[in-house]
Parts: structure tokens; C-alpha cells; sequence
């Protein structure tokens, strides 16, 4: 990814989402615009290593699903917004960098997805159920990324291939939906 793309991404995605953050959550946040670089090289580092692990030419470019993991895992481990508190009243870990980069990551994906020649725009994601019917899934989702990142088992792979299957059941969604209009 070129600076320029990333300005785009940092100016348009992650400024706003974070600053909602923020606003929503102002005693217990603070958002650190000053690592902006380390987002933009800890992308460039996730995304070169998993080209020359995974792909079989390394020169080639990263699909739609994981240039946004590897995009989600860069935000979450530059940790762009500092908790001043550490836990709800609940005892439950926030999760305000997860939920950044989980929002990021998914506009960048819809990004892909509204400006391909093959797919249908999309104008937001659908999520499956929880078992649990107090939770939504990118709850679960940030949790799940806190948790593997805190015993650094995170995995631009396993990251890619959920957004795969968000990306599938939306568009599965989607249909259903228009089924049921006819």
C-alpha cells in the first residue's frame, strides 16, 4: 500500500471512527494520531510477510480479504487508542481498538467490493447470530481478536477467512432479502 492509500484510509476511516470512539467514550479514551506511520509500516510488514509465507508469488497482490485483516491486525496492535479505564462496570475488557479496526477493515473490504466489476454493491455487512442472543457478533469478533493478540496466536489467515464468510452471508442476506420483496 502506497502512502497516498493509506492517507486515504487514515483521513476518511480511521480519524472518523475513532474520533466517534472517542466522543462516545471521552473520560475512559484517548485517541494517539501520532502513530499514524507505525500503522501504515506494521501493515506493510503483515502484509510482505504474508505474501512471502502464503502466496506462491510473492510479487503479487494480497485478495480484498486480507489486505482488510491485515489492515485490522495493524490497528489493533499499534493500539491507536489508549484506555484510561481497562474494564466496564460489567468486569468485561474494552475492546475500543478491535472495534476500530474491525470498522476500518470492513470499509475497506465494501470498498473492494463496491468498486469491483463482479460483485454487487454492498451497503452494509450482515452478521450471523450468537449463541448468546445479548451479544452481536463483532462484539464476539473484537473479543476474539483481544484474546489471540494478548497470546500473539492472531492470524492474518484466520482474520481473512472470516471476513470471507461475513462477506458470503451478506451477500446470502442480501438475496434472501430480495426473495422476500417478490
Amino acid at each position: 500500500m502506497t502512502i497516498e492509500e493509506f492517507d486515504i484510509i487514515w483521513n476518511e476511516g480511521i480519524i472518523p471512527e475513532a474520533q466517534e470512539i472517542v466522543d462516545a467514550y471521552e473520560s475512559i479514551v484517548e485517541f494517539h494520531q501520532e502513530s499514524k506511520m507505525q500503522v501504515f509500516d506494521r501493515y506493510n510488514e503483515i502484509n510482505q510477510r504474508c505474501k512471502k509465507n502464503f502466496m506462491h508469488d510473492n510479487l503479487g497482490l494480497l485478495d480484498r480479504h486480507k489486505v482488510s485483516a491485515a489492515l485490522i491486525l495493524a490497528i489493533c496492535e499499534t493500539r491507536l487508542l489508549y484506555n484510561k479505564q481497562k474494564k466496564d462496570s460489567d468486569g468485561k475488557e474494552y475492546v475500543f481498538n478491535e472495534r476500530l479496526a474491525l470498522s476500518v477493515g470492513l470499509q475497506v473490504l465494501k470498498g473492494y467490493l463496491n468498486n469491483s466489476d463482479d460483485k454487487e454493491n454492498v451497503d452494509e455487512f450482515y452478521f450471523p447470530p450468537t449463541n448468546n442472543e445479548n451479544e452481536i457478533y463483532q462484539d464476539v469478533f473484537c473479543r476474539l481478536l483481544r484474546f489471540d493478540l494478548a497470546y500473539n496466536q492472531a492470524s492474518i489467515l484466520a482474520i481473512a477467512n472470516i471476513l470471507y464468510f461475513v462477506e458470503n452471508y451478506t451477500y446470502q442476506r442480501i438475496e434472501l432479502l430480495k426473495y422476500k420483496k417478490d
